[in-house]
């Protein structure tokens, strides 16, 4: 078992690395997903030297992600050079320092499980370090474009808890492997209902200018039925038709 591990870590280093070569300006430059191709960056959070926050929103007119299960994604970013100044000091939390927040905003159009993988390395000189993620929910707030999220709610998301009206399903979390200056984060494969929700990503990028990637997955898959569901609905049936309800009553069409 631990070898079969080890494997499909070694994959999913290699794949990721390829993300962050090969990838790193799909953020900036995407298409909106629709089902299917990459999943867009919303907006960047960054702080100026005058403490200022700046956001950055590369695809400002187009529509937030909107996801139907089963679908995967690769989602990375770059900044070469990037726009980070110093630290942002607003950002709470242990494993710090953060100097930029990305925003991932979705509709789910269906109930479903999801699950994200990411990866990021830093020297000291170059690459992302303390890179960590977290899901919340906006709904019932109503985000169309990306520019309304980064307009309206970018800057006050970054707080920890983010702002009120958001309900955080995965708290921030992150994994870096020894001292080796690889980062990892895994969110575990949970159920969502339908909704609008925001995968936010923070770290530190490292250098002057600073440069630094990360790279990683987000995977939807459709929440099943409980198993004994399709049982208790048939059943059901049966009783309508025995007592001579018609079958509207119990969510059927007549054909």
């Amino acid at each position: 078992m631990r070898e079969v591990k080890a494997k499909s870590f070694a994959a999913f280093l290699l794949a990721a690395s390829t993300l962050m070569g090969s990838r790193g300006a799909i953020a900036q430059l995407c298409v909106p997903s629709a089902g299917s191709g990459p999943f867009c960056l919303t907006d960047t959070v960054t702080q100026n030297g005058s403490g200022s926050l700046v956001v950055t929103d590369p695809n400002p007119s187009e529509p937030v992600n909107s996801v139907t299960p089963t679908v995967s994604y690769g989602l990375s970013d770059q900044f070469n050079p990037g726009p980070v100044d110093e630290n942002i000091s607003e950002a709470a939390g242990g494993g710090g320092p953060w100097n930029f927040y990305d925003d991932y905003v979705f509709t789910l159009n269906a109930a479903s499980n999801i699950q994200s993988a990411l990866i990021s390395f830093s020297t000291g000189l170059v690459g992302i370090s303390n890179l960590q993620a977290r899901l919340f929910e906006i709904s019932p707030l109503t985000v169309d474009t990306n520019a309304q999220y980064a307009d309206n709610f970018a800057t006050a998301n970054i707080t920890n808890p983010p702002a009120d009206g958001t309900v955080v399903e995965d708290q921030w979390t992150t994994d870096e492997l020894g001292a080796s200056g690889y980062y990892t984060v895994m969110l575990n494969q949970h159920a969502f209902g339908s909704g609008t929700y925001v995968l936010q990503i923070r770290g530190e990028v490292a250098g002057t200018p600073a440069s630094g990637s990360y790279g990683g997955s987000i995977s939807f898959t459709p929440v099943p039925l409980p198993a004994g569901l399709p049982l208790l609905l048939s059943g059901l049936f049966s009783l309508a038709a025995l007592f001579g309800f018609p079958p509207r009553a119990f969510g059927a069409r007549s054909l």
